[in-house]
Parts: structure tokens; C-alpha cells; sequence
């Protein structure tokens, strides 16, 4: 995996931690460990993104973990806080806590559609759970055994239900259930836009005072804190935009796929960055990887890796081979 902390008090930031394999946890893996994880980006990792095992006083802040291959966050044992990130569109549960109770306050928690995945999983847990966006994931929160307390929380537009295993607490305790208005959280932005109905909706006694969010600025900037990983700073955000990533054998999987020019190397990183809408065109040769479909997401073989429009590809002199 990326990083590994056994028995250590350890602290983690301001890294990037990316495409790596292991089974627990193939981005940060703690086990019986006081660490701190802030401001780090986890992704594209092939097991969860963040593993914190039997570390009871492990803080998870201000982080962004998206993309892994199973679930964003796990933490068993003891009472971990997670504040401030922004955990969106794992393959996997958003957050998974086990035989714990941990505090979960202003994280944004969206895009785990997969199967029945959920934004908050909890199994023999009892988290507090405040001021956070759980949003766009195909159940928000699971409950299978424990009594979460639920605070001024935004849940809605999740594929079967808000909540389940436990009451829905929506127009109680400052409980909402609205669209969050997000830039394009299918293309990685989860910034709140200004008219958001998380702006100046959370609990301030949650935030502690020196906590800024996601993009560092200061956590309260108005008459109250925002619901979420972001404190809107009046930024009005552009709207969704469905993208083309390119793929070809010659490219490179740390390109951003944009162009040709720019393309990626594998199928899988391609469709890895690719969100609902977006199309994926992929250069004749032979692939030899596995691949997993997105939801929504088109792909399309056959091309020479010239092609400014869909409709000049010529699959039978490009062949493009997927060889599982």
C-alpha cells in the first residue's frame, strides 16, 4: 500500500497518495495507532482509501478521498474523528465504521452509487454525526446495529433512501433534506454554491475554533457554519459538463486524458476519472487489464488517436482489443 503505521503515534500530511494495491487498506493503513491525517489527497487506490483499525484516537481532517476500489473510510475501535473531508465516489461505502463510535462533523459524503453502498455505513456503532453533506450515494446512511445521534445534517437525492436501519431525522435537530446545490460533484467539485440551503444552516458548538475547510479558509464566515467540507465564500461555481477522456497506448495514466495529446495509458484510469456522462475514447491496440464499467459512462473503441469528433473513428482499421 501507500503508508503503513503499526502501534505508532504518527502524523500524516499534505501528501498524495495514489494508485496503490494492498487488500486492508491500500491508501493510509493504521492499525492500534494515535495518528493524524490531514490535508491529504487519497485516491485511486485499489483497496479503501483510509484504514484505521483498532486506533481509537485517530483524527481524519480536512482530507480528500475519492476514487478508491472500496471504501473511502474505515475506522473500527474507539472514538476517531472525522472532520472536514470531502469523500466522494468510492467504490465502496463512504464511510464504514465498526465497533466504534466515532464523530463525524462537516464532511461532504457523495457518490457511492455502487450496488448498495452507502454514505455512512454503521455496524455495532453508535457515531454523532453533524453538519454533514450525505448526498447522491445509493443509501445514505446504513444502520445495523447502534444508536447514532444525528445533527443538522443534509441527506438527500440517495438512489433507494435517506436512511435506513434507523429513524429519519429529517425536520428534526436541524436535520435537512435538500439538494445541496454542488459545483459538479460528479467531476471531483464539491464546492456548495451560494444559494446553497447547507449556507449558514449547521451547528456552530460543533466546530471547533480552529478548523478551517476544505480549501483552508475559515470554518464559520457567516451568521453560522455551513453544512459540509466547504464554507461558501460567495464563489458561484460553473455547472456540469460532460467531459471525453482519451486513452492510447503510448499515453501516460498521470495525464489528464483531456486531449490526445494528453491521453491516458489504461482503460482503467480512464474510466476511473470518468463520471456519469462523460465518454471514454480509446486508441487502437491491445489492452491487457480488467476493467470495470462506470454507471452512465460510454465507452468507445476504434479510434486512430486523431479523431476531433466521435463520428471520424473507424473500428475496422483501428482495432482496440480488451484483453482481460
Amino acid at each position: 500500500g501507500g503508508i503503513y503505521c503499526a502501534a505508532s503515534a504518527a502524523t500524516i500530511t499534505n501528501n498524495t497518495v495514489t494508485a496503490n494495491t494492498a487488500d486492508a487498506g491500500s491508501g493510509i493503513y493504521c492499525v492500534q495507532c494515535s495518528v493524524t491525517i490531514a490535508n491529504n489527497t487519497v485516491s485511486h487506490n485499489t483497496g479503501a482509501g483510509i484504514n484505521c483499525t483498532d486506533s481509537p484516537l485517530t483524527k481524519v481532517l480536512n482530507n480528500t478521498v475519492t476514487r478508491n476500489g472500496t471504501t473511502g473510510i474505515y475506522c473500527s475501535g474507539g472514538s476517531p474523528m472525522l472532520a472536514n473531508n470531502v469523500i466522494a465516489q468510492n467504490d465502496g461505502n463512504g464511510v464504514y465504521c465498526r465497533y466504534c463510535s466515532p464523530t463525524i462533523t462537516n464532511n461532504t459524503i457523495v457518490g457511492h452509487a455502487l450496488g448498495s453502498n452507502s454514505g455512512i455505513y454503521c455496524e455495532h456503532s453508535s457515531p454523532t454525526v453533524t453538519n454533514t453533506i450525505i448526498a447522491f450515494n445509493a443509501v445514505g446512511m446504513t444502520v445495523v446495529s447502534g444508536s447514532p445521534t444525528l445533527r443538522f445534517n443534509c441527506t438527500y437525492g440517495n438512489v433507494t433512501q435517506n436512511y435506513s436501519g434507523t429513524a429519519d431525522p429529517t425536520g428534526t435537530s436541524g436535520n435537512i433534506s435538500a439538494d445541496p446545490r454542488f459545483g459538479d460533484w460528479l467531476h471531483g467539485n464539491c464546492h456548495i454554491q451560494p444559494d446553497s440551503p447547507c449556507v449558514d444552516a449547521g451547528e456552530d458548538d460543533a466546530v471547533l475554533p480552529d478548523w478551517l475547510d476544505i480549501d483552508g479558509q475559515p470554518r464559520i464566515q457567516g451568521p453560522h457554519v455551513d453544512i459540509g467540507a466547504d464554507e461558501s465564500d460567495g464563489t458561484t461555481w460553473p455547472e456540469p459538463f460532460a467531459r471525453t477522456i482519451h486513452v492510447r497506448p503510448d499515453g501516460d495514466d498521470a495525464n489528464d486524458g483531456s486531449s490526445w495529446a494528453a491521453a491516458k495509458r489504461t482503460i482503467r484510469a480512464g474510466l476511473s476519472d470518468a463520471a456519469e456522462t462523460d465518454q471514454v475514447w480509446v486508441a487502437a491496440g491491445t489492452y491487457v487489464e480488467r476493467i470495470t464499467l462506470r454507471h452512465g459512462v460510454a465507452l468507445y473503441g476504434g479510434f486512430a488517436g486523431n479523431e476531433t469528433d466521435r463520428a471520424q473513428r473507424n473500428w475496422a482499421a483501428n482495432r482496440t482489443i480488451l484483453d482481460g
